[in-house]
């Protein structure tokens, strides 16, 4: 599996703890005028930890 697989296979791991752990979940729309897309594929091109993944997800949760 190449990074990009592996990046993308992290978040959804990430969102699949946010799922199961919270019963309503509402975003934030934009941060810095960016949606979370735009954040992550940013995210996908540096080095990143499943622990990054989790704070920038988390930053848009309210």
């Amino acid at each position: 599996m190449d990074q990009t697989h592996r990046y993308w296979a992290d978040v959804r791991a990430e969102w699949q703890s946010v799922f199961e752990n919270k019963e309503d979940i509402s975003m934030l729309k934009s941060i810095d005028d960016k949606p979370l897309f735009m954040h992550m594929f940013e995210l996908q091109d540096q080095e990143y930890t499943s622990q990054k993944i989790e704070a920038q997800i988390d930053a848009f949760l309210k």
